[in-house]
C-alpha cells in the first residue's frame, strides 16, 4: 500500500488529501516504528 500511494500521490491528494492522510497516517507511523 506504501509504493501505491507514493506512485499515487499526486492523483489521490487532488482528490482528497484527507481521506488519504487518514489512511496513510496509521500505516506510516507503523512503518516509521
Amino acid at each position: 500500500p506504501f509504493g501505491g500511494f507514493n506512485m499515487s500521490g499526486t492523483d489521490s491528494k487532488a482528490g482528497g488529501p484527507d481521506y488519504l492522510l487518514q489512511f496513510t497516517q496509521p500505516k506510516l507511523i507503523s512503518e516509521v516504528l
